[in-house]
């Protein structure tokens, strides 16, 4: 938080509006720091609360690096930290199940207006995994 705390600082005197501003909670890969998802998780809460309109974004993957079937711990992660205020990720949109949990998670986070994107993306069959 002190880094976010200079950075917020720097810009706000530089005139960068809040929702211009973007942070990456740098995410340690959980296979070399046990407590990387809890630290991601707790400076991302921190981040919203103090400074709710900038923007937070993520490299997914980092936090699964070096572990087998890391595509699951992606996609816990991601749905994890979206509720932190994470609203930017680093990720391969190919992926269908990932992208199909952030439709999911938007929605269940009031972020998709009379569920929308969710009604949209089930008609265009984007659950059929």
């Amino acid at each position: 938080m002190k880094v976010v705390d200079t950075l917020y600082a720097r810009l706000k005197a530089d005139g960068v509006e809040d929702d211009r501003m973007f942070f990456d909670a740098v995410v340690k890969p959980v296979s070399a720091v046990t407590s990387a998802g809890l630290e991601v998780l707790e400076t991302n809460r921190r981040i919203k609360e103090k400074y709710p309109e900038v923007h937070q974004i993520l490299g997914l993957s980092n936090i699964s690096y070096g572990l087998p079937k890391r595509a699951r711990l992606n996609r816990v992660f991601i749905i994890q930290t979206m509720t932190m205020g994470v609203d930017g990720y680093i990720i391969n949109p190919a992926l269908a199940d990932t992208m199909a949990d952030i439709i999911t998670s938007q929605t269940l986070l009031g972020l998709d207006k009379y569920c929308k994107n969710y009604i949209k993306a089930e008609r265009k069959g984007k659950f059929e995994l």
